[in-house]
């Protein structure tokens, strides 16, 4: 199966720099850049795949949202990845952001009430 074939249905834009049957041509119009760019992006889209494979099968949406979230931040913070901007824009990046925002405050506020519990317990233990 191609890597377009997986990605239409989950929304991820793929092969919007190149695509494998154009490699030689540009190769031999020495346009090394557009080929590192196409390279870039299938390696990116690998991950987010795999990202979402792993959260799938760990029946776990934080192991989706939380790296796909980190990995538009990484992209949009860096203008030498401008050409994965598209990957930012699609609409499982779009989704996995709010979801993300809302599993970092449920794990900072779980860090949170362990350690109050912690401390708490030390309290006890140290009065008695």
């Amino acid at each position: 199966m191609a890597l377009a074939e997986i990605c239409e249905p989950l929304g991820i834009p793929v092969k919007t720099v190149a695509s494998g049957a154009d490699v030689a041509a540009l190769w031999a119009a020495g346009d090394r850049e557009r080929i590192g760019a196409y390279v870039l992006e299938d390696a990116v889209v690998a991950l987010i795949l795999y990202f979402v494979l792993a959260g799938f099968q760990a029946a776990d949406e934080t192991l989706v949202v939380r790296p796909l979230a980190a990995l538009a931040r990484h992209i949009e913070e860096r203008p030498a990845l401008d050409s994965l901007q598209p990957l930012c824009d699609c609409v499982l990046l779009r989704w996995a952001r709010p979801r993300a925002l809302q599993a970092d405050v449920v794990a900072a506020l779980n860090h949170v009430s362990a350690r109050l519990r912690r401390m708490e317990d030390e309290q006890l233990f140290a009065s008695s």
